[in-house]
């Protein structure tokens, strides 16, 4: 997740991501995604483990545009591809699409999703968790979550 920069997470669906109808089971999709964007996270250098030393991490505020085009089955590879964009200084909007197969090229702006199989677009908001004493979080944690601006880490993940 880096601005201007599209990650790329190359993946396999595995039998314990199947529903009793042998597909992908949806929320497997949210999960895929997930992994996609803490990998992204680590590879540009701000990993989930630091961000944890540093009581710091990031939720999501908002869902929109989810879009599920065709089931993913067991041994197929994909590709997560994971977009940031829309800045301000304490969240950002990311957009997924999962493509089958190792094609992980992006032919433009206009045709991006052309062969996703699922596309989902949320906001990000930036947390600081220091008032969370104890996992896992719970309704009364959430409540002490505090909304923060962008630290210096995030920011040079983040390519801002």
């Amino acid at each position: 997740m880096r601005k201007g920069k599209i990650h790329r997470f190359k993946t396999k669906v595995l039998y314990r991501d199947l529903d009793m109808y042998s597909v992908a089971y949806h929320p497997k999709y949210f999960e895929f995604a997930d992994t996609a964007r803490n990998q992204a996270f680590e590879d540009y250098g701000y990993p989930v483990q630091d961000q944890l030393k540093d009581k710091v991490g990031f939720t999501v505020a908002g869902m929109e545009n989810v879009s599920f085009k065709r089931p993913l089955f067991m041994g197929e590879e994909i590709t997560v591809f994971t977009e940031a964009s829309d800045f301000t200084s304490k969240t950002c909007k990311v957009t997924h699409w999962i493509n089958l197969g190792n094609d992980d090229s992006v032919i433009s702006d206009e045709n991006k999703f052309s062969k996703a199989v699922f596309k989902a677009t949320y906001t990000l908001v930036f947390v600081s968790i220091e008032e969370i004493a104890d996992y896992p979080l719970n309704a009364e944690n959430i409540k002490k979550m505090r909304v923060m601006e962008f630290g210096e880490r995030v920011k040079l993940a983040l390519g801002l």
